[in-house]
């Protein structure tokens, strides 16, 4: 039985977790690499990423904020090569009630969304 500190090899799915174990899983502090490279450095309970985190996905894209049962759910700010989301998830969907996304283009821009419809309420250019 793990319990403690230790790193594991998952063979069915080709993930490694190192980090803290309780009862067998992944639990407390610790790092789980998938195959593809994407990694995830944060709290897990259940053998599951659950509470504060940050997901590096192979496409770049990074997840910083809370988790609940492998999902993002609460605050946090996912970042991609064009767009920065702050926001609040729920069960790993972005939950479209005062979130802004501010846009990496040649001007700055700022939305806010409201009832899952976006609306421009900010707007900022700027030139680089």
């Amino acid at each position: 039985m793990f319990h403690g500190t230790g790193q594991y090899y998952f063979a069915d799915t080709g993930k490694i977790y190192k980090g803290e174990f309780e009862e067998n899983q992944p639990c407390g502090m610790g790092e789980m690499t998938w195959p593809d490279m994407s990694k995830y450095v944060g709290e897990f309970k259940d053998g599951m990423m659950h509470g504060m985190g940050e997901k590096r996905y192979a496409n770049g894209n990074v997840h910083n904020g809370q988790w609940f049962d492998d999902k993002a759910h609460g605050p946090g700010t996912l970042t991609t090569a064009n767009t920065t989301v702050e926001g609040s998830w729920v069960n790993g969907k972005l939950d479209k009630g005062n979130d802004k996304k501010h846009f990496k283009t040649p001007g700055e821009q700022s939305m806010m969304y409201r009832d899952a419809m976006r609306s421009n309420l900010t707007k900022k250019y700027s030139k680089l």
